[in-house]
């Protein structure tokens, strides 16, 4: 014959493990609101200027909080409702004079060589602004890492590229699987 102690104790471990697993769902619930709040995942569609760091179909996780993006960082750009967001590198923001040296291969920011590890054929003059350029305040200057294919702050009709356009800042290539990586 089972016991009362018997029957208790295992009602106490039924209790416990539906309270564990309550608390589990509840615990995932959270964390994908929050990260569907906080990040956001892209797929590249089309040729991108970010070739060969991003190319075309590869998923990109987005940080939405990071709308600040620094020098070096890939940013997730709005262009307005009737152009696709797109990811460009931030090389240089508000008050920063930038001059790129087509016969160096070099640009520079405020005389000192921008560290660009990214470029991987000789770039070829484009675009239409005037150097040096002096980055207007609360403003971006972006340039796609495949120079010679990109549509960036290089022309006047893109720009640069103002803070409330920023959407969020790549921070790591999820697919193709083989490619995962941090984006920097």
């Amino acid at each position: 014959m089972v016991s009362m102690m018997s029957i208790l104790k295992k009602a106490k471990q039924k209790h416990r493990l539906i309270a564990g697993l309550a608390s589990l769902a509840l615990s995932l619930c959270l964390l994908s609101i929050l990260a569907l709040c906080v990040f956001a995942v892209i797929q590249v569609d089309g040729i991108s200027g970010m070739e060969p760091v991003i190319r075309d179909r590869d998923y990109v996780f987005i940080n939405r909080f990071e709308l600040f993006p620094s020098a070096g960082k890939i940013a997730y750009i709005s262009q307005g409702k009737e152009k696709p967001a797109v990811l460009r590198r931030v090389v240089a923001t508000g008050g920063q004079t930038v001059e790129i040296n087509y016969n160096e291969n070099t640009i520079y920011i405020d005389g000192v060589p921008f560290d660009d590890p990214y470029k991987t054929e000789l770039m070829l003059p484009a675009g239409d602004i005037h150097y040096p350029f002096t980055v207007p305040q609360h403003e971006y200057f972006v340039l796609g890492d495949n120079r010679n294919g990109a549509i960036d702050s290089r022309f006047s009709y893109f720009g640069t590229v103002k803070q409330e356009q920023i959407i969020g800042a790549a921070v790591f290539r999820l697919y193709p699987y083989g490619d995962i990586a941090w984006l920097s």
